[in-house]
């Protein structure tokens, strides 16, 4: 199984604002995370889950919820309780391939169980973020980055400037088909010593 956490960050890796949202949404990392993950498992936390909109068809959903009483009612939903549970869920039912989306302590949770990170890195520090990504050790992973972009926000209206990180685990990226992992890998980082 690989299991991948994607996330967008800022410099300081913050994920959410002081509001408790996410920090930016940049639309061609969203639709691309969307591509990606047509057809397979998304994992996200309770809060997360509750500020969803909507959720996408063609996805079969698990919500991580610490309180054993909480229930969703929508079939492609399943509710478990530890990260433990769900690996041994995905392990059982033979998942080829999911994807943590969030909050913060999921990715936490499930940061020793993935093999890949993809990030919408953020190049700015003025984003007043709240919670943190988990520190990666960039020395054990190798990492592929896309070349830098501009988005403009029109809420805010102000341009940032950002490209798409991919981690792989040094001791398991040999392993990975990248045929089959949907996640086009372009040149490489400018600062993978960091």
């Amino acid at each position: 199984m690989l299991l991948t956490l994607i996330a967008t960050y800022d410099n300081s890796r913050h994920l959410v604002n002081s509001m408790g949202e996410k920090i930016l949404t940049v639309p061609k990392f969203e639709i691309e995370m969307r591509n990606i993950t047509l057809g397979c498992t998304v994992i996200m936390g309770r809060e997360t889950f509750e500020k969803q909109p909507s959720l996408l068809n063609h996805r079969n959903y698990i919500v991580l919820s610490t309180n054993k009483e909480y229930k969703v009612s929508d079939p492609k939903v399943k509710v478990m309780y530890s990260p433990e549970e769900i690996i041994q869920y995905l392990e059982d039912t033979d998942v080829k391939q999911a994807y943590v989306v969030g909050g913060a302590k999921t990715f936490s949770s499930f940061t020793k169980y993935a093999t890949r990170f993809i990030i919408c890195h953020l190049h700015t520090n003025n984003l007043q973020g709240h919670e943190k990504f988990p520190l990666l050790k960039k020395k054990d992973f190798h990492i592929e980055a896309s070349a830098s972009k501009q988005y403009y926000d029109t809420n805010e209206k102000k341009s940032y400037t950002w490209h798409k990180e991919t981690f792989f685990r040094r001791d398991e990226s040999k392993r990975i088909d990248m045929r089959r992992s949907k996640v086009p890998l372009v040149l490489s980082l400018h600062n993978q010593t960091k």
